[in-house]
């Protein structure tokens, strides 16, 4: 059997730690990331013949932390090899939580949009395709009920085939295809910026990396090579001082 790893990730109280119990059905292992007291919780699934690694990733809204949990999940995306992302929304609260499921999109994550709490939203009369949803964002996405467990043979045969086809693609190969956002001309520009003169490959695609530099985010020039990350705090000065002048 061969072995990879997923996340569930999302905003609090969308019923992450549902759906993990509800794939990994064994034993879980609970333990404080390194230097925190946030919890991180880890199992194993049976995904076809493959064994997954489940990790149930504190609750976050955005790449850009400012909780002590969102830092936590940032960092784990960062640090760890997940072949897969999980993004799980309270589907009556889709349209909020879309910008999270686009900001991993455009980091390059290979994703499945996970609507839970569906029954929810169908009380409240709420019509969802799931289809024309899947076609419009170009990603698999997934009804769920997490505490029926209804949905839960359609999500897990998603992943058996997500991670099949990376199997078959190799596992060197990018996680997924960026997304393509239109962004006004000058952010267009630094953007193409950074990404020509970025010498090194990471684990968000160098446009999310700009995007979070240019929005002040000092840590993550910290986690870059020297070059990579002198170049971005030069290009992304420029950009805000030039807005200064307007």
């Amino acid at each position: 059997m061969d072995s990879m790893k997923i996340a569930l990730v999302g905003a609090p109280n969308v019923g992450k730690s549902v759906l993990f119990n509800r794939l990994t059905g064994r034993y879980a292992a609970v333990s404080n990331y390194p230097g925190t007291t946030v919890e991180i919780t880890r199992g194993e699934a049976l995904s076809g013949q493959m064994v997954v690694e489940v990790v149930d990733t504190p609750g976050t809204y955005g790449l850009l932390p400012i909780t002590g949990e969102e830092a936590v999940t940032r960092r784990l995306l960062w640090e760890e090899e997940f072949c897969l992302l999980l993004h799980v929304v309270d589907t009556k609260n889709l349209e909020r939580a879309l910008p999270l499921t686009l900001m991993l999109m455009e980091a390059g994550f290979r994703l499945i949009l996970v609507l839970n709490m569906y029954d929810e939203a169908e009380r409240l009369k709420m019509a969802l395709d799931c289809g024309e949803l899947s076609r419009r964002l170009d990603i698999p996405v997934v009804a769920t009920v997490g505490t029926r467990g209804w949905g839960l043979v359609e999500l897990g045969e998603e992943i058996t085939k997500q991670a099949t086809e990376l199997v078959v693609t190799a596992r060197s190969s990018p996680l997924g295809s960026v997304l393509h956002i239109p962004y006004q001309p000058s952010i267009r520009s630094y953007l193409g910026q950074v990404t020509s003169s970025t010498r090194t490959s990471y684990p968000f695609s160098s446009k999310t990396i700009a995007l979070l530099a240019l929005e002040g985010d000092t840590e993550i020039l910290n986690w870059l090579r020297p070059w990579d990350a002198r170049t971005i705090r030069l290009l992304s000065n420029e950009v805000r001082e030039a807005s200064h002048d307007y």
